[in-house]
């Protein structure tokens, strides 16, 4: 989902084989790649969009997500784990910009060498290799390539947020922030969303550029 909204696509069948979507190395690049190799075309369909009108926001302890009013779709993610090679990171992008198929894409899911046992025990991450993720002993990466980018986990979490959000089914003209967040309080946060109808509106861009118009923006506290 993630590598669709990146290449643009929102009108699309996929057809699949199997349970699941292989996880090929970890990241959206091979599905962003194998879609700019295969091209696309405008279909002569008004372009709907979710405008967001006033602040939604999920909380969770000290994690949260939010949804803020913006003139523009952005995504603003920070992380904070105790594991030494990922500490703090944070990253804010235009889900618009053309040049995230190179620096959020090639982004690798993780996970760290002390959960292996407790997954696969439970029948989980039977798949994983060092080919498709990102493994972190706490304070080193295992991986010998090392990383893609210095903070490439905050850039999966972007990627990870990107395709929660398309589940929605169009895009979303807004700010998206998060604080430790993750799929669960996306969900959350969709949900809550959706239920409360004077938050946002279901429009044509054209009617959107209206919105723009009378657009401010909200602080966050």
């Amino acid at each position: 989902m993630a590598a669709l909204q990146l290449c643009h696509i929102d009108n699309v069948e996929i057809e699949l084989d199997g349970n699941e979507l292989p996880i090929m190395d970890g990241s959206a690049k091979p599905f962003v790649d194998a879609l700019v190799n295969v091209g696309t075309r405008a279909i002569k369909i008004p372009k709907k969009v979710i405008f967001i009108h006033k602040k939604i926001e999920v909380r969770e302890e000290n994690r949260f997500a939010l949804l803020l009013p913006d003139s523009q779709p952005k995504v603003s993610i920070s992380i904070d784990f105790k594991e030494k090679a990922i500490g703090i990171q944070s990253i804010s992008v235009n889900t618009n910009d053309q040049n995230l198929n190179r620096s959020i894409a090639p982004a690798r899911t993780f996970c760290f060498l002390d959960q292996i046992k407790d997954l696969q025990r439970k029948g989980l991450a039977l798949g994983g290799s060092l080919s498709n993720a990102i493994l972190v002993d706490n304070d080193r990466i295992v991986n010998h390539e090392g990383l893609r980018f210095k903070d490439e986990f905050v850039r999966h979490k972007v990627l990870d947020a990107i395709g929660d959000l398309a589940l929605v089914g169009v895009p979303i003209i807004g700010h998206y922030h998060a604080f430790k967040g993750g799929h669960l309080l996306n969900t959350l946060l969709m949900n809550k969303l959706f239920s409360d109808k004077s938050a946002w509106s279901y429009v044509s861009m054209d009617k959107f550029y209206d919105y723009q118009a009378e657009f401010h923006t909200v602080s966050v506290h």
